[in-house]
């Protein structure tokens, strides 16, 4: 059974770049449960480096960081927002998508695809922090999500 997750971003940006790029990565192991494979496809152009983690290791203790997913700025870097999401044992890759809306705006959504024989049901906490050229503007970022 497939998860999506969709996150709609609004983000003040400089520029908007035509060429789409790909940025490849892994979840690290967490525990007895190996590294995941994911992939960001910035069709957006303005993304310039990708770093995916388990746990939000950067937002620990910052305002408005809570619940099982969500977006945030990097308090130490106005250039990178960082989005979180509860994932599990039985998830095999991820792969996110962002690419340009209203003007000015940017909807970032994922898939993530999983295990569908049995697995122990263990929450993993997966975020990826997406580095931009320049500042974000977080009051214009909005956030929905579905299965």
């Amino acid at each position: 059974m497939a998860v999506l997750l969709a996150i709609a971003v609004t983000i003040v940006a400089c520029e908007a770049g035509p060429s789409s790029r790909t940025f490849g990565g892994v979840f690290p192991a967490h525990g007895a449960f190996p590294v995941m494979p994911a992939v960001l496809t910035d069709e957006t152009g303005l993304v310039m480096d990708v770093t995916f983690d388990v746990g939000a290791p950067g937002l620990q203790g910052a305002p408005g960081v809570e619940g099982d997913s969500g977006i945030s700025l990097v308090p130490a870097d106005p250039n990178a927002v960082q989005i979180w999401w509860l994932g599990g044992a039985c998830d095999r890759r991820t792969d996110v998508r962002l690419r340009s809306a209203t003007p000015g705006g940017m909807i970032l959504s994922g898939r993530t695809e999983r295990d569908q024989a049995a697995c122990r049901a263990v929450g993993i906490r997966r975020s990826m922090v997406l580095h931009f050229g320049g500042p974000v503007d977080l009051s214009r970022i909005g956030a929905e999500s579905f299965e």
